[in-house]
C-alpha cells in the first residue's frame, strides 16, 4: 500500500557504523586487549587503597531524632565536640609494680608534646583537646586526691585520654592512630607497656585486611569469571566486548 511503502526508508547512502567498530576492534584486537587487560590490573591494585580516603561520616537528616538528639547534647554540652574521636593510653606494669615512677612521669609528658603538636589538615591546626594524665594533672595544680582517679588501686596502671577533634571514620583519624602508636611509649622501664584503645586504633588493621582480602578475592575470581565467560562464548572478540 501507498501507506505501508512509506514507512521504507533507504539506507544505502546512510553511514553504517556497527560495521565499522567491528572491523576496527578486528584489526587493533590484541590491543584493546592489552589495554583492557591493564586497567584489571589496575583496578585490582588500586581499588583496595580507596578503603583509607573514604569515610561514613554524614549529618543527620533535618528534622529527625537524631538531629533533635545532636541538638539537645550541643545544649547540655556545649564544649563538647561530638565528631570528637576519644583516645586512651593504657599503661600498665607486666609485674604488678608501682607505676608511678619517673620513666613514666616523662612519658606522659613527653606524650603531651607530642600528640598536641600533631597537625592535620582535617582539624584545622587544633585536633588535640582535653588531655589528662595523672602527672599533666600534678603539673597543672590539681591535688594528688584529684589525679589519682586515672591511677587504678595498687598505682599498677594508669590512663591517659585526650579527645582528638577528627571523626572516627575519616582517615585523618587512622594518621593519627598510627601516629599517636608510634609517638607514645615507656623507655627505662621494660615492666611497662604501653596500649592505645580507640576505634581509628583498629582502623588500620582493618584495612589492610579488606584491603589484602579484595586483593585473594580479586586475583581468583576474576581469571576464574574469564576463562568460563572464555569457555561459554568461545569467541575472544565477544569476550572483550562486554569490557567496552
Amino acid at each position: 500500500s501507498t501507506w505501508g511503502s512509506s514507512l521504507k526508508t533507504d539506507h544505502s547512502d546512510m553511514p553504517t557504523f556497527a560495521p565499522r567498530y567491528i572491523s576496527l576492534l578486528t584489526s587493533a584486537r590484541w590491543v584493546v586487549v592489552a589495554f583492557w587487560t591493564c586497567i584489571t590490573i589496575a583496578a585490582v591494585y588500586f581499588g583496595p587503597k580507596l578503603i583509607g580516603s573514604t569515610s561514613n561520616q554524614f549529618a543527620a537528616p533535618p528534622g529527625s531524632e537524631a538531629a533533635h538528639a545532636n541538638t539537645a547534647l550541643a545544649a547540655l554540652f556545649p564544649s563538647m565536640n561530638p565528631r570528637a574521636t576519644a583516645f586512651v593510653v593504657y599503661i600498665y606494669s607486666t609485674d604488678r609494680s608501682n607505676v608511678l615512677i619517673p620513666q613514666v612521669e616523662a612519658a606522659e609528658f613527653a606524650a603531651y608534646d607530642a600528640v598536641t603538636q600533631w597537625t592535620d589538615p582535617a582539624c584545622a591546626g587544633h585536633c588535640i583537646s582535653q588531655f589528662e594524665s595523672y602527672y599533666t594533672l600534678l603539673a597543672a595544680g590539681l591535688p594528688a586526691s584529684s589525679a589519682a582517679g586515672l591511677v587504678s588501686p595498687g598505682n599498677v596502671s594508669t590512663i591517659i585520654s585526650f579527645s582528638l577533634e577528627i571523626p572516627f571514620t575519616d582517615s585523618g583519624s587512622s594518621r593519627f592512630a598510627t601516629f599517636a602508636k608510634a609517638a607514645i611509649f615507656v623507655t627505662g622501664a621494660p615492666q611497662i607497656r604501653v596500649e592505645i584503645s580507640s576505634i581509628p586504633s583498629f582502623l588500620p588493621v582493618m584495612e589492610h585486611a579488606i584491603a589484602r582480602d579484595m586483593a585473594l578475592m580479586d586475583s581468583i575470581v576474576l581469571p576464574a569469571a574469564l576463562a568460563v565467560l572464555a569457555a561459554v562464548v568461545r569467541s575472544a572478540r565477544l569476550l572483550v566486548l562486554p569490557l567496552i
